[in-house]
């Protein structure tokens, strides 16, 4: 009797391990979550200040087509960024907290996928415009003389600079993802067991 007792007993354990599933990993998410609205704000008023100085260059005078075409394309960016800020910034966060666990999880991870997904991508959404708008603006019709490929060179590397710092914030998020990962599956082994 002992012995049977024993292997039901075994049978019905769950096998989760705790050290991934408490609230060590609600916090993680929750400073992950903290970081991502605080790089958003800040997006947002770089945003801001890119649109206010570029729209008073447009409105005090442009002196080429090259000029009046980069600064629109530059514009136009700020309403990318922003759009693309907005359609992608995590939603009813207080609502998450009364899902299921694993409900909460998978809500999670997809969160966490798409900013990694945001951050492997910023040059196509976030650098593209800005760039040929910039790089228009310098050429502006004339000749490129050596005070413009300086300035063209730093644009460049500052760009460069800024891919490689999305790149690696992508590549910090991967240890919560696959944290979070990892919950999902031993949940979903236990509800095989």
């Amino acid at each position: 009797m002992k012995n049977i007792f024993n292997t039901i007993k075994e049978q019905f354990q769950l096998h989760i391990e705790y050290d991934t599933l408490d609230g060590n990993l609600e916090e993680h998410i929750k400073k992950v979550n903290q970081q991502i609205k605080r790089r958003d704000l800040l997006e947002y008023l770089a945003i801001i200040f890119v649109f206010t100085t570029f729209s008073y260059q447009l409105f005090c005078g442009v002196n080429s087509t090259y000029q009046y075409v980069g600064l629109i394309l530059i514009l136009t960016s700020c309403f990318v960024v922003a759009y693309v800020l907005f359609k992608n910034k995590s939603r009813n966060q207080d609502e998450l907290y009364t899902l299921p666990f694993k409900s909460y999880l998978e809500k999670q991870k997809s969160f966490l996928e798409n900013q990694i997904k945001l951050l492997d991508n910023v040059l196509y959404w976030y650098l593209g415009l800005p760039t040929i708008g910039l790089f228009l603006i310098q050429i502006d019709g004339s000749s490129l003389g050596q005070n413009k490929i300086i300035y063209l060179t730093f644009v460049f590397i500052f760009f460069l600079g800024i891919v490689w710092i999305n790149k690696r914030a992508a590549r910090s998020l991967e240890p919560y993802l696959n944290k979070i990962n990892t919950s999902l599956d031993e949940l979903e082994e236990d509800e095989i067991d």
